[in-house]
Formats: C-alpha cells, structure tokens, sequence
C-alpha cells in the first residue's frame, strides 16, 4: 500500500490500466489527514 496526496485523475488512470492487466483489487480509502490510502491485494 501507499498514500497519496489526492485521489487525482491520473492516479485514476493508472489504476484502471493496471487492472486490465493484472489480477489485483486496489482500493481507495481517505485517511485522518485528508490523504488517500492506496491499498493493492
């Protein structure tokens, strides 16, 4: 996982050209800090 500092368009993006590719569930989750929490499984 890693943390970023927005949901932004390309992080967007990349997460659905990442999925077409490989079997992976990546889910967004907003943190205390107003960050996004990207975890990959």
């Amino acid at each position: 996982s890693f943390t970023a500092t927005v949901a932004s368009s390309h992080l967007q993006t990349n997460i659905k050209v990442i999925k077409q590719f490989l079997p992976v569930d990546i889910q967004l989750s907003q943190t205390d800090n107003s960050a996004v929490q990207v975890d990959l499984s």
